[in-house]
């Protein structure tokens, strides 16, 4: 009985350390891009994309989704990705 008692001790102790160990990660992240830069990659507006629109009561914009690996809009009409 206590031989299974320090066990489950020593192997709890064990488990702790080693997610201690894994969670302390000391690489650095890369540098964030200049805004600034950003902002300039922005083309100008096309009045070609919006021109055919005339009334804006059909107009309906999409959801901007945040995802782990980028972003995407979803067109709720029919429930797509753009």
């Amino acid at each position: 009985m206590i031989w299974t008692s320090l066990r489950i001790r020593a192997a709890a102790a064990l488990l702790l350390s080693v997610s201690l160990a894994a969670c302390s990660s000391h690489e650095q992240a890369a540098p964030a891009p200049d805004p600034t830069t950003i902002l300039q990659s922005i083309p100008q507006a096309d009045a070609a994309h919006y021109e055919r629109i005339r009334d804006m009561k059909t107009w309906r914009n999409p959801y901007l989704i945040v995802r782990p690996d980028g972003e995407a809009l979803l067109d709720s009409a029919d429930n797509a990705d753009i």
